[in-house]
């Protein structure tokens, strides 16, 4: 089982790190509040994968990354604006 477990995340590690144009995906704009994801491979979120962020793409819409899993936590990060991402001042 740790075989096949140590197999599947080395495949996900290199799918990710192989193609990072192919792992994003635009929402449409839909949304302005960009997340960070904490990754786990299993759902008690005991075996940490990594990490993931949004980015902002040129309008101001947001850039969300392909999750790999789907089990992972995810807080707000940041405010994606056309001009550029924004922290608001009470986060």
């Amino acid at each position: 089982m740790r075989k096949l477990l140590g197999t599947a995340l080395i495949g996900v590690v290199l799918a990710m790190s192989t193609s990072p144009a192919a792992a994003f995906r635009n929402d449409g704009g839909s949304s302005s509040v960009a997340y960070n994801y904490i990754l786990y491979a299993d759902a008690e979120k005991t075996v940490w994968i990594g990490m993931l962020s949004d980015t902002c793409g040129a309008n101001g819409g947001v850039i969300n990354p392909y999750l790999p899993t789907p089990y992972f936590d995810r807080e707000p990060a940041f405010l994606c604006t056309s001009g550029g991402p924004y922290l608001p001042p009470e986060w």
